[in-house]
């Protein structure tokens, strides 16, 4: 078994976030898009966030966070249980890590096509499909919120765990490195390297894969152009439109790492 540390030699206000997508749901294994809907942990999501705990018993993380859906919540009270109490005790839920919101398609089979999600929804509902209001959340909504959560973390020294989501630990990847992660599995461990500069405020995200050992990562990319967040781009997130977003310029270290382990 694979056993993870934070980095040896940290630099000033550098920290590491570990993001831990929850374990395996009931829809997740029925093909369901979830979504802001619930599903609870099958056995085999149980089985995951135990095994990826084991992996992170030696990492002691100065904060942990999850979503505040159930299903991350649990996975990170199981991720937990080889730490102290004191982490349990810390634990911080927060919806700046919930999920995306897909709207009409939201606990229906993941190939719904919209227009069959609508009827479904008007039919449940019972009214008139032109009445159904598709509230799916837009990316600008997602990345306000997604930089709200890293304006937090701001005077950390890491290291810090994030349970949350698929397609919101994609969309953090796309929004900081400027390179979107190909699926991201039940309990994969995504790793970003976080840096802070007090006097210009930038946030440099990057991530050092030397000290992680699983079997598949995402290969070197080129980096992208920075991309600077302004404040009419999250006018919902104080504090977080002063935060400038760059990606890594030094070609010995990969924009981001993948991994995942085998249960």
């Amino acid at each position: 078994m694979s056993r993870f540390s934070a980095s040896t030699i940290p630099q000033k206000n550098d920290f590491q976030l570990f993001l831990v997508r929850h374990g395996q749901t009931e829809a997740n294994a029925a093909g369901i898009l979830q979504g802001q809907c619930d599903y609870p942990l099958t056995p085999k999501g149980l089985a995951e966030a135990t095994y990826v705990g084991d992996c992170l018993k030696n990492v002691s993380f100065e904060k942990v966070y999850c979503s505040d859906l159930k299903r991350a919540h649990d996975t990170c009270k199981l991720l937990l249980e080889q730490k102290p109490e004191s982490f349990r005790e810390d634990l911080s839920p927060t919806p700046l890590l919930r999920e995306l919101c897909f709207g009409l398609k939201e606990a229906l089979p993941r190939d719904t096509p919209l227009d069959i999600a609508r009827r479904i929804q008007a039919e449940r509902k019972g009214i008139p499909e032109s009445e159904v209001v598709d509230d799916t959340e837009p990316p600008e909504s997602v990345k306000a919120r997604q930089m709200e959560f890293l304006a937090s973390l701001k005077g950390l020294r890491g290291p810090v765990l994030a349970v949350s989501h698929g397609a919101y630990i994609r969309h953090l990847v796309q929004n900081t490195i400027g390179r979107r992660p190909p699926r991201v599995r039940n309990c994969s461990i995504t790793v970003l390297q976080l840096s802070w500069d007090e006097t210009s405020q930038d946030l440099r995200v990057t991530c050092d894969v030397n000290h992680l050992s699983f079997d598949k990562h995402l290969p070197p990319v080129e980096p992208e152009e920075p991309s600077e967040i302004s404040d009419k781009q999250t006018p919902s997130a104080p504090g977080a439109d002063q935060i400038k977003v760059h990606s890594s310029s030094d070609p010995g270290i990969h924009d981001v790492s993948y991994f995942w382990p085998a249960v």
